[in-house]
């Protein structure tokens, strides 16, 4: 996965950008969440009308951000809303851009107290 790629190989000072084609994409996260845990990653869709990401388990959170991050131009949709779409742990500025999250039983959750987010032209949907 692309994401585990980045996590290897990103830094503050050799960033990686993930561009994501039109598509929709089952994410596997059976598991647990998709993890971003590496400083210098940002996920940049083409539009949020023809990029969508879906966890194929529902019942689990999609993604969890623990450094910061940009996200755009992109839909994350759950087939049932029981779990969070983006959990951010992360005590740094991260951005949220055109993104559309639907069906979640929490769109997003931030978890830390001394942190800040700018969320952009984003929609929330349950």
């Amino acid at each position: 996965k692309a994401i585990d790629v980045a996590n290897n190989i990103a830094t503050t000072y050799d960033p990686v950008t993930i561009v994501i084609a039109p598509g929709t994409y089952i994410e596997d996260n059976s598991a647990g969440p998709l993890v971003i845990h590496s400083e210098g990653i940002t996920i940049i869709g083409d539009s949020s009308s023809t990029v969508t990401f879906i966890p194929n388990t529902p019942e689990n959170d999609f993604l969890m951000v623990t450094q910061a991050i940009h996200i755009s131009n992109a839909t994350l949709i759950s087939s049932e809303p029981m779990a969070t779409g983006i959990v951010f742990a992360s005590e740094e500025l991260s951005t949220l851009n055109n993104l559309k999250i639907i069906n979640f039983e929490t769109g997003v959750e931030f978890s830390s107290t001394a942190s800040s987010y700018v969320c952009e032209s984003c929609t929330f949907i349950n």
